[in-house]
């Protein structure tokens, strides 16, 4: 691959980003905002291989994934586990496309996005709701940016940044289900992984904050959020195994510049996933399940999804070659 330009597969990639996200300025202002605080609650996409290396020019990965969810269960504004008042019963399906290029050494680009599938139903009737969501971009920096060998360090180090739009205007109408949480979104994110070799297995995780922008149209600042998340994770022969853990933890919003300490969200969850070499790439099952909350929905969720990687990803300079060899196009 050379080292200055583009693979083919690399051109046609950043081609694909380029016509994403042409494609998303003029769908995503013009999908029709409907939910309510059921909106799919947003996380930074999870670097599905495995670890905190950023693509080299011309390499990345594209993944498809199939959210469900299917519950009578929320977290109210105390924590507490109860049924939605009135007998309601949530029903979301989400598609999220996440697309990964890099563009120079040590530095790749991400554009991730959703569409999502709403439906509410209680005794007084049923709202539902189809449209894109909030797309969000990324760019990502590791030390080899600044010359640094892969396995310089002891443990993989990135820096990630990246804006949310919103997807479409928040509808003021309540009994209208929105697809979108109507404000851009600012995050910073350090990624931290290590391999620990010869053994196969892995650990990685980050830490991130979210600065959200005050919503005029409604006259409400959804307050900042700090996440987390953290796995460890195997491969063996075609098979992947990971088990993560994810946080998030709101502030309160502002309504009318009024401080209202029950609106902030929280959540705790496990991820678990299985991934098994099929094809070009990887098919993984998946599942969040959450352990604690407040303002979200508490059941379930349940994914289904295919990674596709192109390019050599088995540094030679790097610990992580044993692991990563299952991702490598060149040796499956």
């Amino acid at each position: 691959m050379p080292r200055n330009g583009l693979t083919a597969r690399g051109r046609h990639a950043a081609v694909t980003l380029v016509l994403l996200i042409m494609i998303m300025g003029f769908v995503a202002p013009r999908a029709r905002a409907q939910g309510s605080c059921t909106v799919p609650h947003g996380s930074p996409a999870t670097p599905t291989n495995s670890f905190v290396l950023t693509e080299e020019p011309g390499n990345g990965w594209v993944q498809l994934t199939l959210f469900h969810l299917n519950t009578r269960n929320q977290f109210d504004f105390e924590g507490t586990k109860r049924e939605y008042f009135s007998d309601g019963h949530l029903i979301t399906t989400s598609i999220i496309t996440t697309l990964v290029v890099g563009v120079v050494r040590g530095v790749d680009v991400w554009a991730q996005l959703p569409l999502h599938t709403l439906s509410f139903a209680e005794q007084t009737g049923e709202r539902s709701s189809t449209g894109f969501g909030d797309p969000r971009f990324y760019v990502r920096l590791g030390p080899q940016a600044f010359g640094a060998a892969p396995g310089a360090l002891p443990v993989g180090v990135a820096i990630r940044a990246g804006v949310k739009f919103p997807g479409a205007a928040l509808p003021v109408d309540q009994q209208i289900i929105p697809i979108t949480e109507g404000q851009r979104d600012y995050e910073l994110l350090l990624e931290v992984g290590k391999a620990f070799q010869p053994v196969p297995v892995y650990a990685m995780g980050w830490f991130g904050y979210r600065w959200r922008e005050e919503n005029g149209k409604i006259a409400r600042d959804p307050g900042d959020e700090r996440f987390a998340y953290l796995a460890v994770g195997t491969a063996r022969g075609p098979v992947t195994l990971r088990v993560a853990m994810q946080g998030l933890w709101g502030s309160p919003s502002r309504l009318l510049g009024l401080r209202v300490p029950s609106t902030r969200r929280r959540m705790l969850e496990i991820l678990p996933t299985v991934g098994r070499r099929l094809g070009p790439g990887e098919v993984q099952l998946g599942a969040r399940l959450p352990v604690a909350g407040r303002n979200l929905p508490a059941g379930a969720a349940f994914s289904f999804g295919y990674f596709l990687a192109w390019g050599n990803r088995t540094p030679k300079d790097s610990d992580l070659g044993p692991l990563l060899d299952h991702l490598n196009p060149d040796k499956q």
